[in-house]
């Protein structure tokens, strides 16, 4: 797992008017001279929007003196000192079109992460000047086009295929952050009920150029509109991971992953996209052999099944190439020039070289929907040594927790109590083993300490993984050796 964490260089916050601020509550930028003075944005001014403030009389958001080198410094060597503490890898910046440009070029070199800006804005003809200021930008001018293209049945796709070959063509598009709902945002399910158009959406969001970004309470389908009814508390969801969202973006992902892991450069694969009709759009993403070709259409839940074609030029598929569609699950071939033909439903179809799919559990013959934790994996039953060597105080316990039922699906409370029995001062090893059922074709874990007092201490960052196939586990026992990670 990657840590990204969300800063704000642009203002404070004050519990109060903007007339009426007590600059000593904050720290270190105590006093009224570290703030531009107070006054209400004119969006027209793009000096008024850099030195003006965001906030209302209610809740005022004092603006600081970004401009200013002493505030850089503070600014530069806090934002190093968090990184290396905590090992963050990348950065939000909140409010990025709220600061001067010319701010984030040091604070960039003194993260030394990628950063995704969030400059509010739907004109993708301001992007290209701030990409040469900050490595990457949330991307509004998407959000607005697949909003439009999938809230209604009666929208087109029209601007989304035109908005992103004029992005493409004017900017590195992978760079950017991709998303369907965030917190300033309305829920796209308080647009529209349908949950077809919504998993057509969601699949573009993700499968387009650039990083994915899930909104919480998105995968459980929440429906709140404008700030706050669109903040949500997660927890009553139950976090449930059957919630049909969920299952739809956990196999997106999947398909994601394991064309990534291909090696074959596709995150970094530019996607290309067409429009058989104005309701439908396709989009093809990754070099041949390991492409993902999905076809996303705006026809709703309760549209008629119609015929789609896509010709080898597109796709990139070879004369009676075998394929997979993968969240159905069906299988297909691609005809003696290499076209593909289909005919489309509701919801987004997805496309892969079936070859692509060895030794995932996507498409097995199982329920699982493609994380790596569920039933009808490649690999079938196995039982698993963990020998985990780590040097421990007299009442501590070792414990392994992961992301499969039998390791606790990450509850520390479900975790599997390790034994010490063969434990000495120069070998202080911790070992047990685990009978796993149906554990897919990966599974993800970590050790932790619980002290006499109950206290949890986890290792250090990142989770250990093993890569499991019906080859793998042929024996039907694997043993893994690891350290603790601090």
């Amino acid at each position: 797992m990657y840590l990204m964490l969300d800063v704000v260089t642009n203002h404070m916050g004050y519990d109060g008017c903007g007339t009426c601020v007590d600059y000593s509550e904050f720290n270190p930028f105590n006093s009224a001279s570290y703030f531009h003075p107070y006054c209400a944005i004119d969006y027209s001014s793009e000096t008024s929007i850099e030195t003006c403030w965001q906030g209302d009389n209610s809740v005022s958001l004092p603006d600081l003196k970004t401009e200013d080198s002493g505030i850089r410094d503070t600014f530069n060597g806090w934002i190093a000192d968090i990184i290396s503490t905590y090992g963050i890898d990348g950065l939000r910046i909140d409010s990025a079109k709220h600061v001067e440009k010319g701010f984030f070029p040091g604070f960039q070199t003194a993260a030394n992460v990628h950063m995704l800006g969030e400059v509010y804005n739907g004109d993708p003809s301001v992007f290209p000047d701030w990409l040469n200021y900050i490595s990457g930008l949330l991307n509004y001018p998407a959000y607005y086009w697949i909003t439009r293209a999938f809230q209604s049945t009666s929208a087109t796709t029209t601007d989304l295929v035109n908005g992103i070959n004029t992005m493409k063509g004017t900017m590195e598009t992978t760079v950017l952050g991709n998303f369907l709902e965030n917190h300033d945002q309305a829920r796209f399910a308080s647009l529209t009920t349908d949950k077809a158009l919504a998993k057509n959406a969601i699949a573009f969001t993700m499968l387009m150029d650039g990083i994915p970004i899930i909104y919480q309470g998105q995968e459980q389908g929440f429906s709140g509109a404008e700030d706050p009814n669109n903040r949500e508390a997660l927890w009553t969801s139950g976090y449930s991971t059957t919630a049909e969202l969920y299952t739809w973006i956990a196999k997106v992902n999947a398909v994601r992953l394991a064309a990534a892991a291909t090696g074959t450069g596709y995150n970094d694969w530019r996607a290309i996209p067409t429009a058989p009709d104005s309701h439908t759009i396709a989009l093809r993403k990754g070099s041949a052999g390991a492409q993902v070709v999905s076809i996303h259409t705006n026809i709703g839940a309760s549209g008629s099944s119609y015929s789609v074609s896509l010709p080898s030029s597109f796709t990139g598929f070879t004369a009676g190439l075998s394929l997979t569609e993968v969240m159905g699950c069906t299988t297909a071939k691609a005809d003696s020039s290499g076209n593909l033909a289909l005919t489309m439903g509701p919801t987004a179809q997805i496309y892969v070289p079936t070859t692509l799919l060895a030794d995932t559990n996507i498409c097995s013959g199982g329920t699982d929907p493609g994380n790596g934790s569920g039933s009808g994996g490649a690999c079938a039953a196995v039982s698993i040594t963990f020998n985990e060597l780590v040097t421990t105080a007299f009442g501590d316990t070792i414990k392994v927790v992961g992301n499969v039922t039998e390791l606790g699906n990450w509850d520390t409370s479900k975790a599997v109590t390790l034994s010490a029995s063969s434990y000495t001062a120069s070998n202080p090893l911790w070992k047990g083993t685990v009978a796993l059922t149906s554990p897919g074709s990966a599974i993800a874990y970590k050790y932790i300490r619980v002290s006499s007092s109950g206290t949890v201490t986890w290792e250090a960052d990142p989770n250990h993984t093993l890569a499991l196939s019906a080859t793998t586990c042929s024996t039907g026992t694997l043993t893994v050796n690891d350290t603790w990670q601090s």
